[in-house]
């Protein structure tokens, strides 16, 4: 019995003493679990909600700084728009100019072409008419002349005829003589009657020539005879060669008046004519500086249009030239914001790839962490398992010596008592580990979040690789236009 009490207290002390130490340990492990376990968690919030933070701010720079490139390349677009319009306005002003330019002067060298020939017809048909005066003139002075040639030989030949007749009258008994001077006045009459035949043909005319063939010496057979036919003819005649010198007369007066009218008329047509040639030599001259007055203004029309189409021209250089260096400046912006947009990029994708390795690691070191504290809850755990299987197999063999021993009953009640509160201990040990696997869907919902963010952030990365893209090619297309 005594052996049985000393060993009763051994293993009591023994007992107290694992007690207090399993006490210790465990007050120990469940302050610091629960103090580690909330640090932690407020670690990775607070690592979360930083992550978060620095991950919407680089999102809000990036999309700044594309709004600014964006903006800054509507602004060039438009002042490209404004300075194409305003190359087409001065390109189509300068081609109206022109334009109206040579409709002025080709409008201009036709008034004065029409002018010029309008001039030269009327000059032509003044000249053509004083031509026709100048042939109407001249046919009635010759028509003149060709009646005054006929009247001076009609009055010779009556001249002639009345002396012949005159002669014959004082002249009867002068035989050879008067033969000799019948044929010199024959061959007179002989003379001028072919030129007298061209004049007028009437009745006169005709009993004159009967009369002077009858006259001819070679019809006279009787001088005698013949005297006293021209004193029948002559007594018959004389009323006639009365009425022929009075027509003759009056002839001579017509004449006399026609030559003296004929003398006036060729003065007056040498006047005019002398006048229509001073006229035709000053239209001449009137042409002839016409003609050089046109083509001055025509060779002074065509250099002001040379000079302002060269200064036309020069302008348009100069527009041009200064459109160049707008469109070079406008490139080079262009190429530096394109550099800028690459380096944002750069630089958006360096921070997104930090971000994301800085949280897979603080993750990663979440997940050890975790691993690590479940593994030695899961040792303690066993630890005291085991301890528990030790005390449940005292207990066994306490309950068998209770037969045995009566006095033993009260330690075996400390002894239940001691094995409550280890099972109040492996209690709370449970607990822990419910709340630690409470804290579980809390650390999935934490990666799922982790996960949706960086789904996200591929999702914003695709946009703004999308967006440049759109960028890219409206810049293409701007330098393609």
């Amino acid at each position: 019995i005594q052996g049985l009490q000393q060993r009763n207290k051994e293993l009591e002390n023994a007992l107290k003493i694992e007690r207090m130490s399993r006490e210790s340990t465990v007050v120990s492990g469940t302050s610091g679990s629960s103090s580690k376990g909330s640090d932690r968690r407020e670690s990775v919030s607070i690592l979360h909600h930083r992550m978060f933070r620095r991950f919407l701010e680089s999102e809000e720079q990036s999309e700044e700084a594309i709004t600014t490139l964006k903006a800054r390349i509507e602004e060039l677009e438009r002042q490209l728009r404004v300075e194409q319009v305003k190359t087409e306005e001065v390109d189509r002003g300068r081609r109206e100019s022109i334009s109206t330019l040579h409709s002025n002067m080709f409008k201009q060298l036709l008034d004065a072409e029409a002018d010029h020939d309008q001039k030269i017809k009327d000059l032509l048909q003044q000249i053509k008419d004083l031509k026709q005066q100048v042939k109407f003139l001249e046919l009635e002075n010759s028509t003149l002349k060709q009646q005054m040639a006929s009247l001076c030989v009609c009055s010779l030949f009556f001249l002639a005829l009345s002396s012949c007749l005159f002669f014959l009258l004082n002249s009867k008994n002068k035989g050879t003589e008067t033969k000799a001077k019948l044929n010199q006045y024959a061959n007179i009459s002989n003379i001028f009657t072919p030129v007298a035949e061209h004049g007028d043909n009437n009745q006169s005319k005709k009993d004159m020539r009967q009369a002077q063939k009858e006259f001819r010496p070679s019809n006279i057979q009787n001088m005698q005879d013949t005297i006293d036919y021209y004193k029948q003819a002559y007594e018959g005649e004389r009323m006639k060669v009365q009425q022929l010198q009075s027509e003759l007369e009056e002839k001579e007066s017509l004449l006399v008046k026609w030559s003296q009218n004929d003398a006036e008329d060729v003065g007056e047509l040498r006047q005019k004519i002398i006048e229509l040639e001073n006229q035709l030599l000053t239209t001449r001259q009137f042409a002839d500086e016409t003609e050089r007055n046109r083509r001055a203004s025509i060779n002074y029309l065509s250099n002001q249009m040379m000079s302002s189409l060269v200064d036309a021209e020069h302008e348009h250089e100069q527009s041009i030239k200064e459109l160049r260096e707008t469109i070079k400046n406008l490139e080079k912006e262009k190429q530096n914001l394109n550099s800028q947009m690459h380096a944002e990029e750069k630089k958006r994708k360096s921070s997104n790839a930090e971000v994301s390795a800085t949280m897979f690691n603080k993750l990663l070191l979440v997940e050890q962490e975790k691993d690590g504290e479940k593994q030695k809850y899961e040792e303690q755990i066993q630890k005291y398992e085991e301890q528990i299987q030790k005390l449940q197999q005292q207990l066994q063999q306490l309950q068998k010596n209770k037969t045995m021993e009566t006095p033993q009953l009260n330690s075996q009640q400390e002894h239940q008592k001691q094995v409550n509160q280890l099972l109040d201990q492996l209690n709370q040990l449970k607990t822990v580990a419910d709340i630690h696997r409470q804290c579980q869907p809390h650390i999935t919902a934490l990666n799922e979040r982790i996960a949706h963010l960086e789904t996200s952030k591929l999702v914003m990365i695709e946009e703004c690789n999308r967006q440049m893209n759109l960028l890219r090619t409206g810049l293409r297309v701007m330098n393609k236009k």
